[in-house]
Formats: C-alpha cells, sequence, structure tokens
C-alpha cells in the first residue's frame, strides 16, 4: 500500500527541470554574446559609412568651392548610377531656404538641422517612403550656406537584419539541438539515480534486500552516491541479518534452560504438600535456569549488537595495569583451587581510554577458561606488550591445547570443542570476546598446540591510548 501511494503521486522530472535550466542558460548566454557582437558590427558598419559620406562631403566641398553649383551639379551626374543613386546633395542657408538639390522627388523637410558652428556633423534616420534609411551629413561652405550630403545606408541596414535573422534562426536550431542532446546527457548522467530509485520501489514492494545500485566505476559524485547506497542497503541487510539470527540463536538457546525450568516447576508441583524440601529444591532449580536465561539473553544481545557494530561503549580513562591485577586477584583463589599457578608476566603501567567493564569481562573469560582448562600443576601466565602499532594483552597457558581444526570455530556461538563439553559453560565466552575487542577496534589472535598449551593476543590500536 505504501509503495502503491508513492507511485500514484505526481511527479516532477528533475531531469526536465535540470535541462530546461541548462537550454535558458544557453539561449541568455548566446543572446549576450550575439548581442555584444552585433554591436560591435554595427558599429563597425555605421562608422564606415560615416567616413565613407565625410569623404563625399569633402569631395563634394571641392568640387563646389573649385567652381559653381553647376559644376557640382555637372560632376554629380557625370557620376556613376551607383554613386547618384546612394548619395543625395542639398544646398541650403541657415534659415533652410534650399539653392541646390540633385534629387527634386527627395523629400524638403526631415528631421534633420545644422547649426553650422561645429564642422561636419552626421545622424542617421530614416526617410519615410523614399529608399529606407539614410545617413546625413553637414557642413559650412565658404559663402556662407551649408551643404547637406545624404547617404543610403539600405545595404548596411540590410546586412545587419540578415545577420540578425540568420542568429534567430540558428539560435531556434541550437537551442532545440542542445535542448535534445542535454536529454540525452542528463538521462545517462541521472542514470544512478533512476536506478536508486528503483532499487528502492523494489525493496519497499518485496522486501527483498539483495538488490543493488549497479556502479559504474567513474568516481564521480553520483557514482560515488550509488557506492554509499550500496553500502547504506549493505548495512541495513547485515543489521536485519543479525536480529534474525539473533532471534533465532535466542529460541535455540532458551529452549533447554525453558524445558529445565518446566521440568523443575512440574516436578515440584507432583511432589506432596509436605515434602517442602522437594519443593525448595524445584524452586531453587527454577530461579538457577531463570539466571541462566537471564544471562543467555544479555550475552546475545551485547554479541548481536557488537557484531552489528552497534554495541555501546561507555569509554573511560583507566590505567590498564591495574585492570590486569584486578582480573588476577578475582582468579587468584580458583587457580588456587584447580592447582594451577596463575602469574603475571611483564605489565606496563598505562593510561587508556577503553570500556572497562567490557575489557575486565574479556580478560575474566580468557583468564577463566585458561584455568578451566589447564590441568594441575599447569601454568597461566598474563602479561602485556606495547609496541609501535598495538597494546597487547597476552593470556598463555600450559593446557590442553586446541586441534588446528577447531581453531577457526571457538569464536562461534554456542560452539564448543569436544575436549570443552565436560566443563560447565554455554559456548558463548570467546564470540563475546571477539565481538567486544573488535567493538574496540582491536583483534584478538590465537596460537594454540594441541597437548602443550594456548595463547590468547588481545591487540589494541593506540587510538585507545589517552592523550
Amino acid at each position: 500500500m505504501f509503495s502503491k501511494k508513492i507511485r500514484g503521486k505526481p511527479q516532477r522530472s528533475f531531469a526536465l527541470e535540470l535541462n530546461l535550466q541548462y537550454t535558458l542558460f544557453f539561449i541568455i548566454a548566446a543572446s549576450i554574446l550575439f548581442y555584444i557582437a552585433y554591436k560591435n558590427i554595427y558599429d563597425y558598419v555605421l562608422n564606415r559609412d560615416k567616413q565613407a559620406l565625410a569623404e563625399r562631403v569633402s569631395e563634394y566641398k571641392d568640387w563646389y568651392e573649385g567652381g559653381s553649383k553647376q559644376r557640382l551639379n555637372q560632376r554629380f551626374r557625370s557620376a556613376s548610377s551607383y554613386e547618384q543613386q546612394t548619395y543625395y546633395i542639398r544646398i541650403t542657408d541657415f534659415a533652410g531656404d534650399v539653392f541646390f538639390h540633385t534629387d527634386p522627388n527627395f523629400p524638403e523637410s526631415y528631421p534633420y538641422s545644422f547649426s553650422g558652428d561645429k564642422g561636419l556633423n552626421t545622424v542617421l534616420f530614416p526617410i519615410d517612403h523614399y529608399s529606407g534609411e539614410w545617413l546625413f551629413a553637414a557642413d559650412k561652405l565658404s559663402d556662407g550656406l551649408v551643404m547637406h550630403v545624404g547617404k543610403n545606408v539600405n545595404d548596411s541596414i540590410r546586412l545587419l537584419i540578415q545577420m540578425r535573422n540568420t542568429f534567430i534562426l540558428i539560435m531556434i536550431g541550437s537551442s532545440l539541438l542542445v535542448f535534445s542532446g542535454g536529454a540525452y546527457m542528463t538521462r545517462l548522467a541521472l542514470q544512478p539515480v533512476k536506478n536508486m530509485t528503483q532499487i528502492a520501489q523494489n525493496i519497499i514492494a518485496t522486501g527483498n534486500l539483495d538488490d543493488r545500485v549497479p556502479s559504474h566505476r567513474r568516481r564521480d559524485e553520483l557514482d560515488n552516491l550509488a557506492l554509499l547506497f550500496n553500502s547504506m542497503l549493505d548495512r541495513n541487510q547485515s543489521l536485519i541479518r543479525s536480529m534474525r539470527e539473533a532471534l533465532d540463536n535466542v529460541g535455540h538457546d532458551l529452549r533447554t534452560p525453558m524445558t529445565r525450568l518446566r521440568s523443575s516447576m512440574e516436578w515440584g508441583i507432583q511432589a506432596d504438600k509436605n515434602d517442602i524440601e522437594r519443593m525448595r529444591e524445584a524452586l531453587e532449580d527454577g530461579l538457577e535456569e531463570s539466571e541462566r536465561v537471564l544471562m543467555i539473553l544479555k550475552v546475545l544481545m551485547d554479541v548481536s549488537e557488537a557484531e552489528a557494530g552497534m554495541l555501546k561503549l561507555h569509554k573511560e580513562n583507566f590505567n590498564a595495569k591495574v585492570l590486569v591485577e584486578r582480573v588476577m586477584d578475582l582468579y587468584e583463589l580458583v587457580a588456587e583451587d584447580a592447582g594451577v599457578i596463575l602469574k603475571s608476566g611483564p605489565l606496563i603501567d598505562l593510561q587508556i581510554c577503553a570500556d572497562q567493564t567490557r575489557l575486565g569481562q574479556v580478560l575474566s573469560n580468557l583468564v577463566d577458561n585458561a584455568v578451566k582448562y589447564t590441568p594441575e600443576k599447569g601454568t597461566v601466565t598474563v602479561s602485556m606488550e606495547n609496541n609501535t602499532e598495538f597494546l597487547s594483552y597476552k593470556i598463555e597457558d600450559t593446557g590442553i591445547g586446541i586441534p588446528d581444526n577447531e581453531q577457526s570455530k571457538i569464536w562461534q556461538r554456542l560452539y564448543r570443542c569436544d575436549a570443552s563439553r565436560s566443563k560447565k559453560g554455554l559456548g558463548l565466552g570467546l564470540c563475546m570476546v571477539k565481538a567486544v575487542v573488535e567493538a574496540h577496534g582491536g583483534v584478538v589472535e590465537l596460537v594454540s598446540v594441541k597437548g602443550k598449551g594456548s595463547c590468547f593476543a588481545i591487540r589494541l590500536p593506540h587510538d585507545v591510548l589517552s592523550s
């Protein structure tokens, strides 16, 4: 139901939005560049026409000054037809009265005035109904009149308009091409995100955590996101697997003590009401089995949390040597009763930052096992070592040793070697030792020879050293 709701929501396409943004950016950037280029070309064309017009004004002025307006008219009429169609000459006084012009059809009035005080002056404006755009310039003559010269710039304007239209067509085509290519590239770039969405939907719909997002090894941001997504799925899968295993182990481990507890209760119920001693014995057995159940639950939960990387460590600063001495004091009488010699090797007076209670449980478990499986008159030695890489605790014994084919199995939950089945225990101690040490970032190593003894080494990284 939840997955259907997700699929039923209206979705906005991030790829489309991203592609539209890129296309809009391209259009704006291209338009700005075109405007700059167009403005430069426009100024260049206009300045070129102004320069050509200035040269004509100077030439026509020389013609007029060298003769008269008749000579100017004669010279202009003898020029090429292109020049006659392109240029227009008008001579007026400052009042605007016309004394001479080369084209009687040219409008007599146009929005242009000239004072004659500033020399050559030019202006561009359209002449309605007469050949479009014109560029005008004027200059003062020696007789006090003013010569106006106009130049038809339709060719230049047409060139600029054609350039502008060409840009618009190119812009439309380029925008479509950029949008199409961008859509393909965006879809290709966002494929890891699409894959993650599909994987998440499949997991929600089926509950199967085995699916993973394919990695293309491109080492970019999206590929790293896919790797992190896969790592999150791995972690979730590991947590769920640990939860399932914990439940299975709890069911397996509780079956025996709960059966014994039930048997004790039944045995007490079946007793005669006057048999107080039998009832008391049944209650004691039931209490012992209930404590056993609580201990199993606690150890299993601690192991599951440690293997899932969620074991809470209450770190504090303490003396590593003092911790060893406390454990040895605790087992001194146990070793004496078993006829085993418990002694210490080199110990290091060093402050560390770790979970003192958990490490104490680890050392106690290893010392307890060493004393338990070492024959009478054997030796158990606890020592410390500090090198450039690790701070190490070592527990060595001269006990029965562990066969090679069982050394890799002793860390498993509930596993007990053949030689240990006659001894009391749960088969959870070494599993807990490994989990706690690894939660501190360390490792547990074993060197054992059957019939000669074992050596367990707890190696903690220098991160545990107090600053």
